[in-house]
């Protein structure tokens, strides 16, 4: 028997309702207690019924449990469906990606056959090619997401990276060329608006920017910017007015929003609040012409580098500043730091409007300047400035007598004082005491750079620019050693062989190391004025040691050519004691000779003299005159003391040659120097100790002892000389070894008093 489901679901109605009017009559028979057999009877007739909804419920079950199954398959199904139409979908879009890449290496293969992109290429071919590449790009890193990869797909995908490059590198150089600096100012062509377009929808922003900063750094435009006259604006044009030397055009203060005391401080150094600002105009100009408000951060972020190391860095504070070389460079310390204070006011207002124009606060909060760094970048360049100025002096010195001065004319100068007496509020402390001499002009200007270095160094020091300070403190002593380190190289052939240039050179060398000396010996004073840190730094100065090898220095080529003399001076007494010459000296063509040979030292004694005495101090040209006089005359009073015998007739010849030759060069040599012969010969012991043998040679031996023990002799001749000059003067006996006992005894007790 076959049932629908309608029948079902009908037929299971009736059988729930007449299953509850059979569990009713059930219960009333029982409530009635009716007999048994009714019971029964009724039983009869209900159990039928149930039998047969019984059979329905079953063949109902049979039925759910078919449709169960088919809905079950029919599932199954369905999710194969979706499955597979996904498959197609994702085969479709493979495809479809494949046909992309493919019209994307035929523009690569096109690109690549073109040596180079013809000027004609209009911009809509050129953005056509860049955005082919780059779908074709992004297609084959979607196929390398699924593991597929061939030999053909990678040279595709690098033939494209290459074309990419090159199509990259031709709308940035496109970009960059459309930007001109004339006489007048900075322009950009109308087409940088498109191909800024281009350029930002293919994501080359932060290349383009780096490029245009990089093109602005070439021009100089922040310097531009900062001497300008005024700067106007223009559709396409950006003009720098630059004030002609005929007018007088005055800057005008651009910033606004300014307390009382930023402006007094801006109006001071105008230059670099009208840079700053201007600054600000010109990258509103450039995101005007090319890129447009909607890159505002963009190319604020790529603007930070030139902001940052152009328009705010330390060499703006310095401007064109040539410490030393310019004298409308900033002497007076004080105007470093007001230029500081004024750059980071300028900053600061740039900050804000960088900031306002989406540049993030941490890189736009670094634009202000950091002092500490640019006291440091202008303590570099100062010292650099001196180091400059000192070669570019030094290199043109010759010691030619046109380039030679008194010192006299540094002396009297009333401009540079600091060295010669007076600091600042310290009062006189001593002169600055230099024998007068000629010196280069070279060496002049060295000084008075020493004392406007010590000028300035003094007051970075008092307005706590301890670093400042205490580096143009150590560039005196580096600006005073070249001067030694370049001439001594340069000029080594003159100094070798041009006595005079030897004498100045020792002058120069000398007075560099007595400024060096001034310096030493006011650091107590300039120490206790300082603060500690300030202190700590001067401290750290030791200019004596730079005084030492000044001094050393100067006097090497003095001692070459004073040890020279001296060998030409001993060889001339050598030659004219030779052969046992004084023995005999009492004949006349030997006593000749000698006066010859001598005569011979006399010549080198002049022609050393004479060549410095114009040059050298007073005191030193004495001071080498009497030692070259007093080594002569050690070497005759050694060769008269060689002497194993000295007869009569010998001692008296002896006596006066000797004698004429002490007054001949001691004579020359106060006469070249200009100095007293009676002086002279007091001064020099060797003069007097010749003078003291000579009157031995002419004496007896009583009035030997006498001279000892009345006491002047003792005092110019040693002990052992007297009594060799009495051995070989007197022949041996008992009254010589008696007077010889007597001198002894003399020169004994006044030993031990």
């Amino acid at each position: 028997m076959q049932y629908s489901l309608e029948d079902l679901e009908r037929n299971l109605k009736e059988a729930s309702i007449t299953r509850r009017e059979l569990e009713e009559r059930l219960v009333n028979f029982c409530k009635n207690e009716s007999g048994l057999g009714k019971i029964k009877r009724e039983a009869d007739l209900i159990f039928p019924q149930v039998e047969s909804l019984l059979q329905q419920t079953q063949f109902f079950d049979e039925r759910i449990s078919q449709v169960e199954h088919q809905l079950e398959q029919i599932k199954s199904s369905v999710s194969k469906h979706k499955l597979h139409k996904e498959d197609l979908l994702q085969l479709y879009s493979i495809l479809k990606k494949l046909d992309i890449v493919k019209q994307g290496v035929v523009v690569a293969e096109e690109l690549n056959n073109r040596q180079k992109f013809p000027d004609s290429m209009d911009l809509d071919t050129l953005a056509s090619y860049e955005h082919q590449i780059q779908q074709g790009l992004r297609c084959l890193r979607f196929i390398y997401s699924f593991g597929i990869s061939n030999s053909c797909l990678a040279a595709s995908q690098n033939l494209m990276e290459k074309e990419h490059v090159r199509l990259r590198s031709e709308l940035v150089g496109r970009l960059v060329s459309s930007f001109h600096l004339h006489s007048r100012g900075l322009s950009i062509d109308k087409e940088a608006k498109w191909i800024s377009t281009i350029i930002a929808q293919g994501k080359y922003m932060e290349i383009a920017v780096q490029e245009i900063v990089s093109l602005l750094n070439r021009f100089g435009v922040a310097g531009y910017l900062q001497q300008a006259s005024k700067v106007e604006r223009r559709d396409g044009e950006f003009l720098i007015h630059m004030q002609d030397e005929k007018e007088d055009v005055l800057q005008s203060l651009e910033w606004e929003d300014c307390s009382v005391q930023e402006l007094d401080i801006l109006e001071n150094c105008l230059d670099l609040a009208n840079g700053c600002k201007r600054a600000l105009v010109l990258f509103d100009f450039i995101l005007n012409q090319t890129f447009g408000t909607d890159y505002h951060r963009e190319v604020a972020v790529g603007f930070y580098d030139w902001f940052r190391h152009e328009v705010c860095s330390s060499k703006c504070i310095l401007g064109h500043f040539r410490y030393l070389n310019d004298l409308n460079g900033y002497i007076d310390p004080s105007q470093f730091s007001l230029r500081l204070r004024g750059l980071t006011i300028c900053a600061e207002k740039l900050r804000m409007a960088l900031q306002a124009r989406g540049m993030d606060i941490s890189l736009a909060e670094s634009l202000v300047p950091d002092f500490y760094r640019a006291e440091e970048d202008l303590a570099v360049v100062c010292h650099r400035h001196v180091l400059v100025y000192g070669r570019n002096l030094l290199k043109s010195i010759s010691f030619c007598h046109n380039d030679l001065g008194d010192i006299s004319s540094f002396l009297v100068s009333s401009e540079y004082s600091y060295l010669r007496g007076k600091l600042v509020d310290a009062g006189e402390l001593f002169p600055f005491t230099f024998p007068v001499c000629k010196i280069t002009k070279q060496c002049i200007e060295l000084s008075q750079a020493a004392d406007r270095i010590f000028q300035d160094a003094h007051t970075c020091l008092q307005n706590n620019l301890s670093l400042l300070g205490s580096t143009l403190m150590k560039s005196i002593s580096e600006l005073l050693l070249l001067y030694y380190r370049i001439v001594s190289a340069n000029c080594y052939n003159v100094l070798k062989s041009q006595l005079f240039a030897q004498a100045v050179y020792h002058n120069d060398c000398f007075l560099l190391a007595h400024i060096c000396c001034i310096i030493e010996m006011r650091k107590p004073l300039l120490i206790s004025r300082l603060d500690e840190e300030a202190a700590n730094h001067l401290k750290k100065q030791d200019y004596m040691i730079t005084c030492f090898r000044l001094r050393c220095e100067g006097s090497s080529f003095l001692a070459k050519s004073i040890s020279a003399t001296k060998d030409a001076i001993y060889a001339c007494v050598t030659k004219a004691t030779e052969g046992g010459s004084f023995e005999v000296c009492y004949q006349t063509s030997i006593f000749n000779r000698i006066q010859r040979s001598l005569d011979a030292a006399a010549l080198s004694f002049e022609s050393l003299l004479v060549s410095w005495r114009d040059y050298l101090p007073k005191s030193v040209s004495r001071n080498i005159g009497s030692g070259l006089l007093e080594n002569y005359c050690q070497w005759l009073i050694e060769a008269v003391v060689a002497l194993e015998d000295i007869p009569l007739k010998t001692s008296s010849s002896l006596a006066s040659l000797l004698q004429e030759e002490t007054e001949k060069k001691t004579g020359l040599v106060a006469q070249v120097l200009d100095w007293d012969q009676a002086v002279l010969s007091e001064r020099c012991h060797g003069v007097s100790s010749l003078w003291w043998i000579c009157k031995i040679l002419n004496s007896n031996l009583e009035e030997i002892v006498k001279m000892v023990q009345q006491g002047p002799l003792k005092r110019r001749i040693p002990k052992d000389q007297l009594v060799k000059i009495v051995t070989s003067l007197f022949e041996k006996t008992a009254y010589r070894k008696k007077c010889l006992q007597q001198i002894v005894i003399a020169y004994s007790a006044s030993e031990t008093k």
